[in-house]
């Protein structure tokens, strides 16, 4: 709903020469007046008076362009008691009067007989005691009513002889005989339709069509026979929407329902909430709505049953004004107990400290009992307790079971609890003494990681560094010789076994050397060794082996030694016959020439040649088997040629020729130069 402050303002504005200032009235002395009559004659036009809280027991006239207000946030009453005529009167034009409550055993609560006035946001609650009317205008025009509650009026709740004035926004509310009455003319008692942008109109308790769809009622409201709202609320929180309230909700015990109070609830103008409003609860997360009818500001709503105990908050919203409420729910009476943690996981040598508490039968916790219960844990799981806390020894999942006796019965909960191996104490494999085995045997071993209280930690065989085996701890080795064996786990290493590796059986024989290289005239011994199919020796059968070389290299064997004579690569053949079966092998021998020993040339008979012929020599040098040592030219010293062995001699005479390697020097060729 759209408020008519737009009308408000420029109706203030029309009041000229208005000079403005304020004047505050409180009963206790403390501020300015502590009557509003007082204040009202010592202001002048275009004051404002602000009232605070109290009961000001006095009539009121306005007879002044003034401004006559509650003080921000008070709600202050005027009574002036039983009798004739108003509480309230106003007498000048263009005053505003607002915020006030009025609660006077009087003919009128409000009189009015002046122009362009604004009455808003007053209560004016009717009396018992005699005939009363809310208000009673009598003469003026351009009146404003606005946000006003009148309620339980004996007569008329506002009676109405003059004319062109505005009503709209007010909340005429169980008035006995008559809500309104218009003997004037051209009163306008709504501000339009909010569907095209008005404010629409009043709310009737006595009207009984039905709503649109949007607070507005589906016909007018008919007032007398040429007067009517056009735009009547039907639902009245739309108009006198909630401003402030306050909320108790009472403690219970599982299985009560909550009485959520609400008090001293009043709509944004101070105004006491009276019928229906839309009200929203919300506990635990949990929200309910319904429409409670208020009276005299207070309404109650039970909540549903509750089963969780503790603390908790009612939040209450009317109207977009929220207020709370905390209260408690007690638990109900011991139905179990419940220890704490449910699971854990720690390791060997640690400790897991247990709580134990009494629960009813929805599990709210009622009291600690922790130093009641009797702790036990699987049988097998070892360890040790100090009343609730337990020392792990052995890994494994166990059950930790807590006991309480309440009145005679055994109450008893279980836990779980994970125990892990703690740090690496000790590395065991297997077998762990020396072992012996052919070549081409294996041996699998396993390791065992444990902690210091015999916990295994693992014994899957790639969680471990093996030392001489596969990394599934496989030995495979085999050449022969001694192994040792360890498996290392984090820092620690296992205790070693030693694996000794034995020759398989005769699968051949091995020559020595290989390759070898001598001069001629020198020996070389070869050895013969029988081995198994994976090169191990076994034994040395070079005695009783067959030698023999290629033919063409000359020389001579004892036994297993040879003395070598001509040169070249040669093949060394071995056989030896094992169980009526040769084995052979072969080696390479290389021989080369020994010692210089003696020198040719070639032509080696002496040569007569013309002075300006050559003759062109060569050379070779031989060792004393006769193998060619070199025949390379430039590898000799000349007599009487060049480097080459070109004798060019053109001098006539004899010349000795020779050719020399090392120390040996070839027989002379005489060459005669004519």
């Amino acid at each position: 709903m759209k408020p008519l402050a737009t009308i408000t303002f420029i109706i203030f504005l029309m009041v000229p020469g208005l000079i403005e200032a304020q004047i505050i009235v409180c009963p206790s002395g403390t501020e300015d007046y502590t009557e509003i009559q007082a204040a009202i004659d010592a202001a002048s036009a275009g004051n404002t008076i602000l009232v605070k809280d109290g009961t000001y027991v006095e009539k009121v006239t306005i007879n002044k362009s003034i401004t006559l207000k509650a003080f921000d946030g008070h709600s202050p009453t005027i009574n002036r008691g039983w009798g004739l005529g108003s509480a309230v009167e106003i007498t000048a034009n263009g005053a505003v009067f607002s915020g006030f409550l009025i609660d006077a055993d009087r003919q009128y609560d409000i009189l009015i007989d002046a122009s362009n006035n604004q009455v808003e946001h007053n209560r004016l609650l009717g009396n018992e005691g005699q005939s009363n009317n809310g208000i009673r205008m009598e003469g003026g025009t351009g009146n404003t009513f606005y946000g006003n509650t009148l309620y339980n009026t004996t007569a008329e709740s506002i009676s109405i002889g003059a004319w062109n004035n505005h009503l709209s926004g007010n909340l005429f509310y169980r008035n006995k005989i008559v809500n309104a009455v218009d003997w004037g003319g051209g009163n306008i008692w709504d501000n339009g339709d909010p569907a095209t942008g008005g404010d629409g109109g009043n709310y009737w308790t006595e009207y009984t069509g039905n709503d649109r769809g949007d607070g507005i009622g589906d016909e007018p409201h008919e007032i007398d026979y040429d007067n009517q709202d056009n735009y009547p609320w039907v639902d009245q929180d739309m108009i006198h929407p909630a401003g402030s309230f306050q909320v108790s909700v009472n403690d219970i015990t599982v299985e009560e329902a909550p009485l959520v109070t609400i008090f001293n609830a009043e709509d944004l103008y101070n105004n006491t909430l009276e019928g229906n409003y839309s009200v929203h609860v919300l506990i635990d997360g949990n929200s309910q709505s319904d429409v409670l009818t208020f009276e005299d500001g207070n309404a109650e709503y039970t909540w549903n049953v509750m089963t969780i105990s503790g603390e908790h908050t009612a939040v209450v919203t009317i109207d977009e004004v929220e207020e709370n409420d905390t209260f408690y729910v007690q638990a109900g009476e011991v139905n179990s107990i419940e220890i704490s943690p449910q699971a854990s996981d720690i390791e060997a040598g640690e400790t897991q400290e247990y709580i134990a508490k009494t629960i009813d039968e929805y599990g709210n916790e009622i009291e600690d009992v922790t130093g009641e219960t009797n702790w036990t844990i699987d049988a097998g799981a070892e360890g040790s307790w100090l009343d609730n806390v337990y020392t792990s020894q052995n890994s494994g999942t166990w059950t930790v079971t807590g006991t309480y006796n309440h009145e005679g019965v055994d109450l008893t909960d279980n836990a779980q609890i994970n125990v892990e191996p703690a740090g690496v104490h000790i590395v065991e494999i297997s077998p762990d003494t020396g072992q012996t085995i052919t070549a081409g045997e294996t041996i699998q071993f396993s390791a065992s990681a444990y902690d210091e209280y015999g916990n295994l930690i693992t014994d899957a065989a790639t969680d471990f560094t093996w030392q001489n085996t596969d990394i599934n701890g496989l030995f495979d080795e085999t050449t022969a010789g001694d192994y040792d064996v360890t498996a290392t786990y984090e820092t620690v290493t296992s205790a070693t076994t030693t694996v000794t590796v034995n020759p398989a059986g005769v699968f051949a024989i091995m020559i020595i050397p290989e390759l070898s290289e001598i001069i001629a005239g020198n020996t070389q011994t070869f050895t013969a060794k029988t081995i198994d199919e994976y090169d191990n020796e076994i034994d040395d059968v070079s005695t009783e082996t067959n030698w023999s070389i290629e033919a063409g290299a000359g020389g001579s064997w004892d036994v297993n030694v040879y003395t070598a004579q001509y040169t070249g690569e040669w093949t060394v053949t071995g056989t030896y016959n094992h169980e009526g079966a040769d084995l052979t092998d072969n080696a390479q021998l290389n021989v080369d020439p020994a010692g210089v020993h003696i020198v040719d040339i070639s032509p080696d008979t002496d040569q007569s040649i013309t002075a300006g012929e050559t003759i062109q020599f060569s050379a070779a040098a031989y060792d004393q088997y006769d193998n060619l040592i070199t025949d390379i030219v430039t590898d000799f010293t000349w007599q009487n040629t060049d480097e080459n062995g070109l004798f060019d001699e053109t001098t006539a005479g004899d010349y000795d020729v020779t050719a020399t390697y090392e120390t040996v020097t070839s027989d002379p060729t005489t060459v005669t130069v004519n």
